[in-house]
């Protein structure tokens, strides 16, 4: 679980690693991550977690794209770099 206004930094490095992530379901998450394309949401009760873990496990497949597209996104749009030249951008 995660407070409704809480920023998802773990995820963010979590996702820099191309490690495929299962993250509560929440606004702060929604916002920035696509679930089933780059994070797998989870509602907070163990059994939706267990269902959720059990899904990766279960499907390589799944895994190595939640990684790739997490890592993607983290990397192009996220990194004090990219966060560094949208401000130039902006001052431009």
């Amino acid at each position: 679980n995660s407070h409704w206004y809480g920023s998802p930094v773990k995820l963010f490095e979590y996702g820099a690693m191309g490690k495929p992530v299962i993250a509560p379901d929440n606004v702060p998450v929604r916002e920035v991550f696509v679930d089933g394309r780059e994070v797998i949401l989870v509602q907070p009760t163990v059994e939706d977690c267990i269902k959720k873990i059990r899904m990766l496990v279960d499907n390589t497949d799944l895994r190595k794209k939640l990684a790739r597209n997490i890592k993607m996104k983290v990397l192009e749009r996220y990194t004090w770099s990219s966060q560094a030249q949208k401000i130039l951008r902006c001052l431009q």
